[in-house]
């Protein structure tokens, strides 16, 4: 920007000095008057002025930006402004995009001493376009802005007295009230005697508290220092909504919602509080009929769960699942080249159990037969009923030497385990259990699965209550003639 055109930029009788300056000067005075004529302009001026060079260096101001930074003017020139005033950590980022992108910048400081600026940045050239200089006009616009911080405060009580004035009219059975500063009843519509039964002569001179329950002025003593810290911290939003239970005079307790706002004197002091309560007894039946019936559809969702994913009778991972995850832990295995094992049970002679003492005692022998694995398994493990009396364990991080100690533990568990079934003595069983391990047997579910019920009916045809570890020369599962 040329001299010329910060002078057509600028205003009023800065403007006016610094043409009739700048008119002198291109009428070719000599370059010391013209100087001296402009720097008598720029201290005449109020505003903050500086120029500065193509290093940010200042090379001229006017008094007032001297005054403001506290020097003189012989130590402010050849300094970089942004270290004498504003004391800034670099260049305004105006004054940055100014010399980057050759047009003029505008921007707003905010010191910390409380004052604002307006500061604008003219880049200055010369008939040839090369740059010359910067100016900058800081115009301090603190005043103005505070005025316009009352005027924002004055508009926004009289939109919340506006706001209070129709939430107060809405409903003419709407309690309305006013307490002092130590939360002590002045003042209390009749709508509160219709509603909880209590005349204003009761309720006034007495402290607010006494209107609600216990778990009511719980309630509002706890609101009550949260707002404490939200005012002392400058985050209080004006007035409080929050809804707590009332008692009435013949012993019921309704709901309000009570909408409360303090009254301040001309020093910001609380001298009192008003508001209004409505009652919203019904609308919190509701909402306790609503989260119950919703509490009841996530049980229900649960239990349709867990119908999906485990056994009714014995409470563990039923079939489908059992293929689910016994999918998922040999991805996972794969994945990280770990090992896993399966273990396949099955209880030996359940079918004389059933013969002999019914089917009810059948179910018994399951359910505490998977209670007993349950408690011996450990909690990564899977213990899943594969179908009639067969179990299956999954095994992860697990190889076969481990699988096969881990087998034998158990079925030396299930021996000495004794089985109530409602009979003069309780009933002993043993287990027959196949192991088969991945990658040792099986690369893949079917395989490890096929190659588990293999060991487990060689260990039936073998004697039962006994562990067999799969073997290549077992083969698959027999099709027929399982023994029992």
């Amino acid at each position: 920007m040329k001299l010329t055109q910060v002078a057509d930029a600028m205003s009023g009788k800065i403007a006016k000095r610094l043409k009739k300056t700048l008119g002198r000067y291109t009428a070719a005075r000599s370059i010391e008057q013209a100087q001296c004529e402009c720097e008598t302009a720029l201290d005449a001026v109020q505003d903050l002025i500086f120029i500065h060079d193509a290093d940010l260096c200042i090379v001229r101001a006017n008094r007032a930006y001297a005054v403001r930074a506290g020097k003189d003017i012989r130590d402010i020139i050849g300094k970089p402004y942004w270290r004498l005033f504003p004391k800034l950590d670099g260049p305004l980022p105006a004054c940055r995009q100014s010399l980057e992108e050759n047009q003029c910048g505008e921007e707003e400081l905010h010191l910390d001493s409380g004052e604002e600026y307006v500061s604008r940045t003219y880049p200055i050239y010369d008939a040839e376009g090369k740059y010359l200089h910067s100016l900058h006009v800081m115009q301090d616009v603190t005043e103005k802005r505070r005025a316009e911080g009352e005027q924002r405060t004055l508009s926004e009580a009289l939109h919340d007295s506006e706001s209070m004035y129709r939430l107060l009219t809405e409903d003419t059975r709407d309690v309305l009230w006013k307490a002092d500063p130590h939360f002590c009843m002045t003042y209390i519509s009749p709508a509160d005697e219709y509603l909880r039964g209590f005349k204003a002569a009761e309720v006034v001179g007495h402290p607010a508290f006494e209107m609600f329950t216990d778990e009511g002025a719980a309630i509002v003593n706890n609101i009550i220092k949260k707002n404490e810290v939200s005012r002392q911290s400058g985050t209080f939003a004006g007035h409080l909504t929050f809804e707590v239970p009332h008692r009435c005079k013949d012993g019921r307790v309704l709901w309000g919602e009570v909408v409360s706002k303090p009254e301040f004197n001309a020093q910001g002091e609380i001298v009192g509080y008003h508001g209004i309560t409505r009652e919203i007894t019904e609308r919190k039946r509701m909402e306790e009929q609503l989260n119950a019936s919703l509490a009841e559809k996530e049980a229900l969702v649960q239990s349709l769960n867990e119908l999906s994913t485990l056994d009714g009778l014995t409470g563990l991972y039923n079939h489908r699942t059992f293929y689910t995850l016994i999918e998922d832990e040999l991805a996972r295995a794969r994945r990280f080249d770990r090992p896993a094992s399966l273990l396949l049970l099955d209880i030996d002679h359940f079918k004389h159990v059933n013969d002999t003492y019914g089917h009810q005692a059948g179910d018994a022998v399951l359910k505490g037969l998977s209670e007993l694995l349950g408690r011996q398994a450990r909690a990564i493990d899977r213990v899943c009923r594969y179908g009639g009396e067969e179990i299956t364990i999954i095994l992860p991080e697990i190889d076969l030497e481990a699988a096969t100690n881990i087998a034998e533990r158990l079925r030396a568990a299930v021996e000495t385990q004794t089985f109530d079934i409602n009979t003069s003595k309780p009933l002993r069983i043993t287990v027959s259990i196949g192991v088969a391990s991945f990658p040792a047997h099986a690369d893949n579910v079917q395989a490890l699965v096929a190659a588990a019920d293999a060991a487990m009916y060689e260990a039936k045809r073998g004697g039962r209550n006994r562990i067999i570890r799969y073997e290549p020369a077992l083969g698959h599962a027999a099709t027929s003639g399982r023994a029992e």
